[in-house]
């Protein structure tokens, strides 16, 4: 499937639905969901900044741990060179 959207010859000419397709059988699905309007909780948001101190501080197991007390939550982490961004999860 990726080869064919690669070379461009993907059935109905449209990649967007065979991409989102792709990306929810690998457990990615999340990356199709825009970031804009979604409402943060300030828990969450809570979280993801002890989240970034832990990293900073190397102490990646308990970033582990808030990662997965965010998942819990219904918030997936993406991370990027802008920083990271809470999302919601599908």
């Amino acid at each position: 499937m990726v080869g064919q959207v690669n070379r461009g010859e993907v059935p109905g000419g449209d990649a967007v639905p065979v991409l989102t397709e792709m990306l929810g059988l690998v457990g990615l699905s999340t990356l199709t969901q825009p970031d804009e309007g979604a409402e943060t909780d300030e828990a969450a948001l809570n979280l993801m900044t002890e989240r970034e101190q832990a990293r900073a501080e190397k102490d990646f197991q308990r970033a582990d741990e808030i990662r997965d007390r965010l998942a819990e939550m219904g918030w997936t982490v993406r991370d990027s060179a802008d920083g990271p961004r809470l999302v919601p999860q599908s």
